[in-house]
């Protein structure tokens, strides 16, 4: 069966979206990319990546802030 326009529409866009976050990733710095992957990835909590990495609890928690800031204006998005 073909795949209905929206249904293509909808897969270029999912694409694309995929595309810019790993853009936007690569962007980073290595700890922020680091952080950010273990923590949305990964699955792990901020604690566990702070012992994966041993790394302070506050520097991981400022590593994923500021990298999160950074993905969002890499990638665009407005409040």
């Amino acid at each position: 069966m073909p795949a209905v326009p929206d249904e293509v529409a909808e897969t270029v866009e999912t694409n694309l979206d995929r595309e810019r976050v790993r853009r936007c990733l690569d962007a980073l710095t290595d700890t922020q990319r680091e952080s950010i992957t273990l923590a949305y990835y990964g699955g792990y909590t901020y604690r566990e990546v702070s012992g994966l990495l041993n790394v302070a609890l506050g520097t991981i928690k400022t590593r994923i802030r500021d990298g999160l800031i950074r993905m969002r204006d890499c990638m665009g998005v407005t409040w």
